[in-house]
């Protein structure tokens, strides 16, 4: 399936392997008859439905993985994600100024000053840069002009939640 004089070059060492199943699992989704070694064979149909196919599995998974942390993002707290050494800190990020105001935050029964600790956060934070995001999810709806009061769209309902529709009318 992959020779050794190919000029492709892989990101991460020792990645061939895992590339050359995920070939072949998207080969067998697509019905290809894809071989070890040598495929001159294929017509480009053939080629190219295998590489759309490994396309679309990699930005389903892409997806999936958004679904999952948008999920988490729910129900865990923001020391996950920016705390040293929390579950969900992917970039590894570590300020033990901002583990400070975290725990702080965390225990502090009055909001004004739970505020200000989370303004602090986000202080050093827009100067540190611990990420990035490239991209962000964005959902829609679409729906004939006389639906009214869904939630994104209208900005007349008061309400921040994409799966409320108790405020949804239909005007027809």
């Amino acid at each position: 399936m992959s020779s050794n004089n190919s000029s492709n070059k892989l990101v991460v060492p020792g990645a061939r392997e895992a590339m050359d199943k995920f070939k072949m699992e998207a080969a067998n989704e697509v019905g290809v008859n894809l071989k070890q070694g040598y495929n001159g064979d294929l017509t480009s149909r053939e080629a190219g439905s295998v590489g759309g196919q490994m396309v679309k599995n990699m930005i389903k998974s892409y997806f999936n993985d958004l679904e999952d942390l948008r999920y988490q993002v729910e129900y865990v707290d923001e020391t996950e994600f920016l705390g040293t050494g929390g579950g969900l800190n992917v970039s590894f990020y570590s300020n033990t100024e901002v583990d400070d105001l975290l725990a702080k935050a965390r225990v502090i029964t009055d909001e004004t000053q739970r505020g200000e600790y989370y303004k602090e956060v986000q202080t050093i934070l827009s100067q540190d840069l611990p990420i990035l995001p490239l991209v962000e999810y964005a959902g829609y709806y679409a729906c004939p002009s006389y639906i009214s009061g869904l939630p994104y769209i209208d900005t007349d309902v008061d309400d921040i939640n994409a799966y409320n529709f108790s405020k949804v009318t239909i005007n027809k």
